[in-house]
């Protein structure tokens, strides 16, 4: 079929996107053009603001609603990265190089600061370690706004008798909504373990994660915790089951279950004519793309949709060629409505319906439209701009110019010296 994919991580080299498109039909969302359209470049940055990269975009989550609406069926991850439960990966630092915080207990509260890098954190990982023997009592998890703040925003009580040594231990708690670009602190405390059952965790005596500080005893330390800031997807954003784990030297393959189709078939619409807020209504979960388009103005007064929208599920809408300039599209449905192509509106591109040439709308902030009334309909995409119009019409009138050229010139140079004409004699000088 036809689908896009997103890469979490850069697990593509830069110049793997023109390949895997020509030689399987796969289109990744990064892309890599040297130039970007500008609405593109918008749209790419609000799927993930955390994006990095000009050419080939980098992305550190997949989980906007956006990627719905441009049909990202398959997203690559990381090993470690399982994008079919909440383990999305935000603020982290992962290096252990060996030192341990030394035994939780009494006034020994290991903890670290750190900048939420999405919305919706929902669990936190510490690499632990229990000398090699069985922990016991209790391990408790604080999580605040900063190490000053009076109250916990989260506590969590932990059974140091069930945590495995070297490992990741994790502490989940209720999505923390609004949680992007926030200061947070956590720490650990053992208020009643006895010294042969205290458990530890790890840290890096570099200090790797500039965000943030290590905290021992209350106070800020050199070095960073090992740990893990982990966020839950977004209401309204994709599902994904998983197709393929990750193993070291393999990537992680996950299905995109909420994806619409490359083309579908809305019979709603909503004006918004202010942009920012257009890509922010997008990816609001609230917003329905499947039956609702959504414009910068209104539709032309001949453009009816209907009161009453009909089932989606009674649209046939079927992509019966794709080409990269040139899109066939059949359509049947019994009300009217904006047929939606999730390819980019540019310059160039032109629309016929049932053989009349018709008007490309730009919906859903960037992306191809078309009115259509009820009724089955023939829809046809062409790329044809008057860039390439006046590029064949100049090659075309320099084509005309030679062949006169050629004609004019032709009958003197065929012209043999012997048949040349006779000179006057009045010409010639006279002898004296």
């Amino acid at each position: 079929g036809i689908f896009r994919t997103i890469c979490v991580g850069g697990v593509l080299l830069p110049n793997t996107n023109l390949a895997y498109h020509l030689a399987y039909g796969v289109d990744d969302l990064g892309g890599y053009d040297a130039v970007g359209p500008q609405l593109y470049s918008n749209l790419v940055r609000h799927i993930d603001p955390q994006s990095t990269g000009s050419g080939l975009i980098t992305f550190a989550t997949a989980q906007s609603p956006l990627l719905n609406l441009l049909n990202v069926r398959y997203a690559l991850a990381p090993p470690g990265i399982d994008l079919s439960t909440h383990n999305v990966l935000d603020a982290h630092q992962e290096t252990i190089s060996g030192p341990v915080v030394g035994k939780i207990q009494g006034r020994n509260q290991p903890g670290q600061t750190f900048v939420a890098e999405h919305d919706y954190i929902t669990a936190i990982q510490v690499f632990g370690g229990t000398y090699g023997r069985a922990g016991g009592g209790r391990l408790i998890f604080h999580l605040k706004s900063d190490p000053a703040a009076a109250t916990d925003l989260v506590t969590q009580v932990l059974d140091a008798a069930q945590l495995q040594g070297d490992s990741y231990w994790t502490i989940t708690f209720p999505p923390i909504r609004q949680a992007q670009g926030h200061h947070f602190y956590f720490y650990l405390e053992a208020p009643d373990p006895r010294p042969d059952q205290a458990v530890t965790i790890s840290y890096s005596p570099a200090d790797l994660y500039q965000a943030g500080t290590r905290v021992a005893a209350g106070r800020p330390a050199t070095g960073d915790l090992a740990f893990r800031v982990l966020a839950a997807p977004p209401p309204g954003g994709p599902v994904y089951s998983s197709v393929q784990s990750g193993t070291p030297g393999t990537a992680g393959i996950f299905e995109n279950t909420r994806t619409l189709p490359r083309a579908w078939l809305a019979h709603r619409a909503e004006v918004e004519p202010d942009e920012q807020r257009r890509l922010d209504r997008l990816s609001d979960p609230a917003f329905d793309p499947a039956g609702t388009v959504l414009l910068a103005a209104s539709l032309p007064a001949a453009a009816q949709l209907p009161g009453d929208p009909p089932v989606p599920a009674g649209d046939r809408v079927t992509v019966t060629g794709y080409a990269p300039e040139a899109v066939k599209i059949q359509t049947h449905s019994s009300a009217s409505g904006v047929l939606i192509l999730a390819d980019q509106a540019f310059p160039g591109w032109e629309v016929t319906v049932d053989g009349a040439a018709a008007s490309i709308l730009t919906v859903d902030y960037t992306l191809r439209g078309v009115y259509l009334p009820s009724g089955e309909h023939q829809v046809r995409f062409v790329y044809q701009p008057w860039s390439f119009r006046f590029g064949a019409g100049l090659t075309g009138l320099s084509i005309l110019i030679l062949v006169a050229l050629s004609r004019w010139r032709g009958p003197r140079a065929n012209r043999a010296p012997g048949n040349l004409p006779e000179s006057d004699p009045s010409d010639s000088a006279s002898e004296p």
